[in-house]
């Protein structure tokens, strides 16, 4: 397990049996979970500990929408800063990246779990669906207002029928094409 959970055993990544030991035993009320505490150093060691959470939950990142990956270089930088930052357990910024790396050299070189892998690779789906969406809605508005080749509206479309019945009397009223 990585992530949130901090054993007194290891500074970078959460040691599973550290966590095991934490396990609160309770003989009446809620089920015991998974429990951890933070770092010394962090201001709240003394007063807070950490739990796995009792049900699955979608977090919900507020602020500005995560940088597209498919855009400028300026944003693609961002993007991987963004996926650094979620994705890769973290205490300062030397642990994110190097001195002398940029963002983009960081997240490539970056190994993650292939459940993370898949996770940042969808990343980008509301995005790319809202793309397509408003693109399909601009093809429709753009064929709304352009004639078609029948025609758009009643009085073109009567005007036809009105073709099409000379026409049929031109036909039939000329001999030599009498059917026989």
């Amino acid at each position: 397990m990585r992530g949130n959970l901090v054993s007194e055993e290891s500074d970078d990544e959460c040691n599973e049996d550290a966590i095991a030991s934490e396990r609160t035993v309770r003989k009446h009320g809620r089920r015991s979970f998974l429990r951890a505490r933070f770092d010394e150093q962090h201001n709240q060691f003394n007063s807070h500990v950490l739990r796995l959470r009792e049900k699955k939950v979608i977090p919900v990142l507020l602020g500005d929408a995560i940088p597209r990956s498919d855009r400028s270089p300026e944003s693609y930088e961002c993007y991987c800063r963004a996926m650094m930052m979620l994705f890769k357990p973290w205490r300062d910024l030397q642990s994110l990246k190097g001195t002398n790396e940029t963002w983009s050299e960081a997240f490539e070189t970056e190994t993650f779990e292939p459940r993370l892998l898949s996770v940042i690779r969808n990343m980008n789906i509301e995005t790319e669906c809202k793309d397509a969406r408003d693109t399909h809605a601009a093809a429709v508005r753009e064929e709304r207002a352009s004639p078609h080749k029948y025609g758009n509206n009643a009085t073109e479309h009567e005007e036809s029928q009105e073709d099409m019945i000379a026409f049929n009397d031109a036909l039939l009223a000329d001999p030599s094409l009498a059917l026989v």
